[in-house]
């Protein structure tokens, strides 16, 4: 409640420039208002169909027919709005969304959401002057299946808010410095009944995350349409709990214990006197730094190039995450053992960032080549007007929040075209590879394949048919239980005022 009420000022500021002076507009030409301002709401309906809706592995998951990988139908309703606003002393941006998805098929009930929304706000003070101030405020719930068929919520949940403020300096007319900070919270919940923390109660909070720090931009559109810019970030990472129980497929093999007889951390085993019920994943604070800089912008008539190259740094505290010690000469009141203390763990030594296989667990940093190489090189080539093909590859390090870190590969191409004016075809295939490290080390493969037709019926309403492939695979094999597919095929309109 505490992050959608901070929204709420920055959505109250969007509605009361929506409705000053606002101009007479038909269906297709948005709002206009003052002398710069634009208002766009659309709604737009769907139906789709998926073969896979829980996101299970292969034909079958678990043991009872009522488990069985499903396919169902489902209806997604998503009214959207934007308003862009410029003047001489301020440019404001906000959009804002809702989903809503709703199944046919009774035993998919537990997949129907009402809880998924986004909201972003972005303002920009004195845009024209030597020093101005930018600030950008945005909010996030999304839904993530999980093969909790038979809970009454199938459903991981992730809610992202995320807060940044800058100076700018503009030294001359084609350069640009954004100097501020950014603050980040988390929070990931699964469905209810799952035990997230060894030792407590059952929690649908699986953890949560406060990030903050500064945060740097550079441009300088040195020609008219070819850019120099720069970023850099440096922030410091604090998990709610740094231990988070060892349940779920492809993780499960990497949990540790801690044994009190050794008074050390061991993998875990169920044989254990405790059984697995004290089996967890370490999750440890940590310090990101990234920096990327490179060139974008036209350079013929026919080709756009993008190409950034950087590295990102990340170090973890492995003393923030602690396991329960139990002490066989303490009970409680009812006669069970209780928690007496919690046993820190240890700092050690960092493995080889060429040693791909290994890793030190919890101490695992991110650092070295070519383990911590960034980079961004995109090609797009105008074939002809309104037709485009796309080529990228994109590496970078992101948080995980059952491990340290993930390195991802991101291989995409692409193409778009709009015929008539307006009819639209989007084709596009992206490839990804996941490293994960830390406590967790696991490889996998992401795939989506897109195919999109748009057809204008009217400048104000828009047919959209389209097919989708998603997968996921184990790139060694070692872990086909997070193997899945899923196809999805779905038909819908968009009206837009």
């Amino acid at each position: 409640m505490q992050m959608r009420a901070a929204v709420l000022p920055w959505v109250a500021t969007g509605g009361l420039a929506v409705f000053a002076g606002v101009a007479e507009a038909g269906a297709g030409d948005h709002v206009r208002f003052g002398s710069g301002g634009e208002f766009t709401p659309s709604l737009s309906l769907a139906g789709v169909y998926r073969t896979n809706n829980y996101l299970t592995v292969g034909d079958r998951f678990g043991s009872d027919p009522e488990d069985a990988a499903v396919g169902g139908m489902h209806l997604n309703v998503r009214p959207q709005l934007s308003l862009d606003w410029k003047s001489r002393n301020l440019e404001l941006g906000f959009d804002a969304g809702y989903d809503m998805r709703k199944y046919f098929r009774q035993e998919l009930t537990n997949l129907d959401r009402y809880r998924n929304y986004d909201a972003r706000i972005r303002m920009n003070i004195l845009p024209q002057a030597i020093v101005g101030v930018k600030l950008d405020s945005g909010i996030q719930v999304t839904g993530r299946e999980t093969e909790a068929v038979n809970s009454q919520d199938a459903y991981l949940q992730q809610l992202v808010f995320r807060n940044t403020g800058t100076i700018t300096l503009r030294p001359g007319n084609a350069m640009e410095l954004d100097v501020g900070g950014m603050f980040e919270v988390r929070d990931i919940k699964v469905p209810d009944g799952f035990v997230q923390t060894p030792g407590e109660n059952p929690s649908a909070s699986l953890n949560a995350r406060q990030t903050g720090g500064i945060v740097s931009t550079f441009n300088w559109q040195f020609l008219p349409k070819t850019a120099i810019v720069a970023a850099f970030e440096r922030s410091r990472s604090r998990w709610s709990s740094n231990e988070i129980a060892a349940s779920g497929d492809g993780v499960g093999d990497f949990a540790i214990q801690y044994d009190p007889d050794s008074g050390s951390f061991e993998p875990c085993s169920e044989a254990d006197v405790w059984g697995a019920a004290d089996c967890f994943l370490p999750v440890p604070n940590g310090v990101f730094t990234t920096f990327n800089a490179g060139i974008r912008g036209r350079f013929t008539e026919k080709v756009v190039l993008g190409a950034i190259l950087g590295f990102t740094r990340a170090t973890f505290d492995s003393t923030t995450v602690g396991a329960p010690v139990f002490d066989q000469d303490v009970y409680d009141a009812t006669g069970e053992i209780e928690l007496a203390e919690r046993q820190a763990m240890a700092e050690a030594g960092d493995t080889s960032c060429i040693d791909r296989g290994a890793s030190d667990g919890v101490n695992d940093d991110l650092r070295g080549f070519p383990c911590s190489l960034n980079g961004n090189l995109e090609i797009r080539y105008d074939l002809r007007k309104n037709h485009t093909l796309t080529w990228g590859f994109l590496r970078e390090a992101q948080p995980v929040f059952f491990t340290n870190y993930m390195n991802l590969n991101r291989y995409y191409v692409g193409y778009r075209g709009r015929f008539a004016d307006r009819h639209s075809l989007t084709v596009s295939f992206d490839a990804n590879q996941q490293f994960y490290r830390g406590q967790v080390i696991r490889d996998d493969l992401w795939f989506r394949t897109r195919a999109d037709v748009g057809w204008g019926i009217q400048k104000w309403l828009v047919v959209d048919t389209g097919v989708w492939h998603t997968a996921r695979r184990s790139a060694d094999g070692a872990y086909s239980d997070i193997e899945y597919d899923d196809v999805n095929f779905h038909a819908g309109v968009t009206l837009t005022y």
